[in-house]
């Protein structure tokens, strides 16, 4: 994928908008593989209020008969590095405020539509959340 990214999309009138910038690896923290890390939960609520804290939360689903998955998160930043990582373009993210389950309030998120080659396997472990804490299933 070229680095340069895609060119500028148009505004109606037919003026060009100013690209986002994106994402250079650089600007990514020292462990990077930590940092593209997704976490799949049992409860869709424990998953939500991860992506709430900005992780990656992985949220398997079947459309139209097909197997796909949301990757969510809060964090923008960190689903784009992600999807240069994979090979995805950053015009495909996807904007949705979502309701945090713990206050209700929208807030800012954004989600991969991960289909066909992009689909992680199902080999990762899938996480619990209970009122007593977290625990990994699958061990």
């Amino acid at each position: 994928m070229p680095r340069g990214g895609a060119p500028p999309a148009r505004e109606p009138s037919g003026e060009r908008q100013t690209p986002a910038p994106l994402l250079s690896f650089s600007a990514m923290p020292d462990d990077a593989e930590e940092y593209l890390v997704y976490v799949e939960f049992e409860s869709r609520r424990a998953g939500m209020i991860h992506a709430m804290d900005g992780g990656l939360w992985l949220h398997r689903h079947v459309w139209k008969g097909r197997a796909m998955a949301h990757l969510v998160s809060t964090d923008r930043a960190r689903l784009v590095a992600y999807g240069l990582a994979v090979g995805l373009s950053e015009e495909r993210l996807q904007f949705k405020p979502l309701k945090d389950p713990r206050t209700t309030e929208r807030r800012e998120a954004w989600h991969w539509d991960l289909m066909g080659r992009f689909l992680p396997p199902r080999e990762r472990e899938v996480v619990a959340s209970d009122q007593r804490g977290t625990e990994r299933l699958g061990d």
